[in-house]
């Protein structure tokens, strides 16, 4: 008796992507994760390879054998809002790369406040700039407080910045203050 053993090699192919932001720049630090085609709970403990984004924002999940799976984000790089798209891939014939982007869009928030006098009066006209902390002698931008003392700057970048009265309305001391904000969550 002859005995022959006939054997086949599993189909593998491989996912390269691209982690940009709004503006189609590469985003480093993003980690994704590759997961069965079924997976609702999206963590580094259930996928079953994870990787991070290079500096120009590649990545890449290689020796993937045939089969249905979810690419997904993990954690966004620092600065940005994570993507909870969950992009289903198939790898089905020998060789075949599969190409997916995943977009993050930067964190942008909002300060507000109000001018008041030491009696807690709301004070209008009081010139209020903002500053970012690693540059608190120039003013990204000012503004000056309403009637009812009310002021506010929006479209913020994430980060770090100082709030600090300019110019005191007048009649009144200027408050040489320095109030440190940070913007870290969008909204």
């Amino acid at each position: 008796v002859i005995e022959i053993e006939i054997t086949n090699s599993f189909v593998i192919g491989s996912i390269s992507g691209m982690k940009i932001n709004g503006s189609g720049d590469g985003l480093a630090g993003a980690t994704i994760g590759l997961f069965p085609e079924n997976t609702t709970e999206f963590t580094v403990a259930n996928a079953i390879a994870t990787t991070v984004s290079a500096s120009n924002g590649a990545f890449e999940f290689t020796d993937i054998v045939y089969g249905n799976y979810i690419v997904k984000e993990i954690a966004s790089p620092e600065g940005y809002i994570i993507d909870y798209t969950a992009y289903p891939v198939a790898i089905t014939t020998n060789g075949q790369v599969i190409e997916v982007e995943i977009v993050n869009n930067p964190i942008i928030g909002s300060v507000s406040g109000i001018k008041v006098d030491e009696n807690n009066n709301a004070l209008g006209g009081a010139l209020i700039g903002i500053f970012k902390e690693s540059s608190p002698e120039s003013p990204l931008t000012t503004t000056t407080s309403a009637a009812n003392g009310s002021f506010s700057f929006t479209n913020l970048a994430y980060g770090r910045y100082i709030v600090k009265e300019i110019t005191a309305p007048t009649g009144y001391i200027l408050d040489a203050t320095a109030y440190p904000v940070e913007i870290n969550t969008n909204g």
